[in-house]
């Protein structure tokens, strides 16, 4: 391509199509510009873009939020909400952490589901109501029952309970 001297410039009454490498200090333009294939531009600051927007080092949305696609928006404040109707998955090994020190995680490991606690304190199931330990098949093993007990069943019926005078047990004690 060919370089014009310093003080130069290029107007096109019906537009300007430039093909190839144009190098310029800086530009000014009045008007839209249209770029049909990829703008590489370094050390942006600010960007209006309608399309794709690749970054080389990451992106730092500050003043607002991020929305990605139509189900996830990262707040202001770090708040990221997700909803539609897509799950998250997090594939085999790929843990959640929470806390601080990442004290409690869930993950899967390709054979196993953990929910695993390393913190300094409980970890601690809570429900509204009743809590239960069930099986994959929805059969009942183990249930916390609000001020009453606890209630152990095997094949979903209940042979072992607490009560306000000790335990039950139903069947056979050994």
């Amino acid at each position: 391509g060919a370089e014009l001297p310093v003080g130069y410039g290029l107007t096109g009454a019906g537009g300007l199509n430039i093909t190839g490498v144009v190098t310029a200090a800086s530009a000014v333009f009045s008007g839209n510009v249209t770029i049909g294939g990829t703008l590489t531009y370094e050390d942006v600051t600010n960007i209006d873009s309608v399309g794709i927007v690749t970054a080389r080092a990451g992106v730092n949305v500050s003043g607002g939020q991020l929305l990605v696609g139509s189900g996830v928006t990262i707040g202001i404040a770090g708040v990221t909400t997700f909803s539609g109707t897509s799950d998250i998955h997090l594939k085999d090994n790929v843990r959640l952490n929470v806390g601080d020190a990442s004290d409690l995680a869930i993950y899967h490991d390709g054979s196993h589901s953990y929910v695993q606690d390393t913190g300094t304190g409980d970890l601690v199931l809570q429900g509204t109501n009743n809590v239960w330990i069930q099986h994959g098949n929805s059969e009942n093993a183990l249930k916390a029952v609000q001020n009453e007990g606890v209630e152990i069943r095997y094949n979903n019926s209940k042979k072992w309970e607490t009560t306000n005078d000790g335990t039950v047990t139903t069947g056979i004690g050994t």
